[in-house]
């Protein structure tokens, strides 16, 4: 930057400073600026010609006006041309104090007429850019001049220098501003480079945010790789994806959001920052984020994802699972509710067996019975025979007849219901007859059980009928 002119050495810098210094602040002002000199110079206008209606200068501030108005539409419409505009405000404004003083020929009324005009050109020299305001300060100085002056019969050195003085302690005023405020561009320009580079310079997941004075919720401002957080949805937003972390991160029932809000408002009147880090359990994983307070005017935060691990899970191993399940077998408790806890355990460590062994089908059905001894079930034969010998899925045949047993207990509504199981042997084929329930219930819960469905097609010959007939398949030892 020249630090005579005020001036940006790289051109598009310059252009770019202009154009936001017009749009933050110049344009508006200088919209005010021509409506209460539009206003100013309509009332000027009136005073003179309702004192002299038909006086022929009249057309020097109508042609005034019309130029304020259009400086005006130009400004609106080519905002570009804010400075130019603003220099040809300044000539106006002067051409507006000569005429008044003219109408009044240079009476001590038209000193007091313009006084308002030449303090309002001074607001002028704030909107333009440093090297034009001083041309447009070294102006006014030279009408000041000239109006103090006019009338007299020497020069007033007096005046002059301190016309010259006030105008330099101006130009030193907006030297020093202007100064201080291309300075802060350059740290907004700065910051925004920073703030596009901040995902590069940062390779570790991470969220910017402030908070929102109106809805009092978290916005986020930046982030990166927002998808290694824990509670992460693609189908949520980048401020919603943010709560949700914040608020699975919790300690003694208050999340990391809350936390983060009430230090803000504890700390807001000290501006003190900080960088710490925190840990917390979040879904069975370790999280460590790091946390920068950036607050200065208002609520601004970084968070960074500096570390999320699995927690380790205890690995048991399946022979350990199968001893302590055997353990559970040893007790010689008689009482129902840990009769059926040994059949799950058992149904559990041989639901996938698939041994083919002999076995004694009647044997089998005693022992099945004796389970469900609650029950009013009479098994016929009476005595164990040779005949019921058979082939087969031994441990499968014995879960197949506890799920049928089951079913058995769901149609019992008195103890007095007697159910009859006949086994009989049929030309080499055993079959296991049930009766004393209701075939069309008993069906129906039969079909809905998956694996008696699946188990029929290698325990039995065919499927079991209306009847409840069920006719068991031979295997052959392998």
């Amino acid at each position: 930057m020249n630090k005579y002119t005020l001036r940006f050495d790289n051109p598009t810098l310059e252009s770019e400073y202009q154009k936001t210094e017009f749009d933050a602040f110049r344009s508006k002002t200088n919209s005010y600026f021509l409506l209460i000199y539009f206003l100013i110079s309509c009332l000027n206008f009136s005073s003179q010609f309702i004192q002299v209606p038909e006086n022929p200068q009249h057309l020097w501030p109508i042609a005034n006006i019309l130029l304020i108005v259009l400086i005006f539409v130009i400004t609106r419409k080519y905002q570009y041309l804010g400075k130019q505009m603003i220099f040809l405000e300044c000539l106006v404004a002067i051409s507006s104090v000569l005429q008044i003083t003219y109408s009044h020929n240079m009476s001590s009324e038209s000193l007091n007429s313009v006084l308002p005009l030449v303090d309002i050109v001074s607001n002028l020299h704030f909107l333009q850019i440093f090297d034009i305001s001083c041309v447009q300060i070294t102006l006014t100085m030279g009408l000041k001049i000239y109006l103090s002056c006019v009338n007299q019969p020497e020069i007033n050195l007096f005046l002059v220098l301190t016309s010259i003085l006030s105008s330099t302690i101006q130009i030193v005023t907006i030297y020093f501003y202007k100064q201080w405020s291309r300075q802060q561009f350059t740290l907004y320009m700065k910051d925004l480079i920073w703030q596009q580079q901040l995902s590069n310079i940062i390779q570790k997941p991470f969220f910017k945010f402030s908070l929102d004075p109106i809805s009092n919720n978290l916005v986020t401002l930046l982030s990166s790789k927002i998808n290694l957080f824990p509670g992460f949805q693609s189908s949520f937003c980048e401020s919603c994806n943010l709560r949700t972390f914040l608020r699975l991160c919790q300690n003694k029932n208050i999340s990391l959001e809350q936390k983060l809000i009430n230090d803000y408002q504890a700390e807001r009147l000290s501006l003190i920052q900080h960088n710490y880090e925190l840990s917390y359990q979040v879904n069975s994983k370790t999280v460590v984020v790091r946390v920068c307070n950036i607050n200065v005017e208002r609520f601004k935060c970084l968070i960074i994802l500096e570390q999320c691990t699995q927690q380790k899970k205890q690995v048991v191993s399946t022979s350990n699972i199968r001893k302590s399940m055997l353990n559970s077998l040893t007790s010689n408790s008689k009482l129902l509710n840990h009769k059926f806890f040994k059949l799950g355990i058992l149904t559990i460590l041989h639901f996938n067996n698939r041994i083919v062994g002999i076995i004694n089908t009647y044997d089998l059905m005693r022992k099945v019975v004796s389970y469900f001894s609650f029950l009013n079930i009479e098994l016929f034969p009476l005595k164990s025979s040779n005949a019921y010998l058979l082939s087969t899925y031994k441990q499968q045949l014995f879960i197949f007849m506890i799920c049928i047993f089951n079913i058995l207990t769901t149609q019992i509504k008195s103890k007095n219901t007697k159910i009859l199981v006949n086994l009989s042997n049929d030309e080499g084929t055993i079959n296991i007859i049930i009766k004393g329930v209701n075939e069309v219930i008993f069906l129906e819960q039969y079909k809905s059980n998956m694996f008696l469905m699946q188990s029929q097609q290698q325990l039995l010959i065919s499927p079991l009928n209306k009847n409840l007939t069920l006719k068991l398949q031979t295997q052959r030892m392998k």
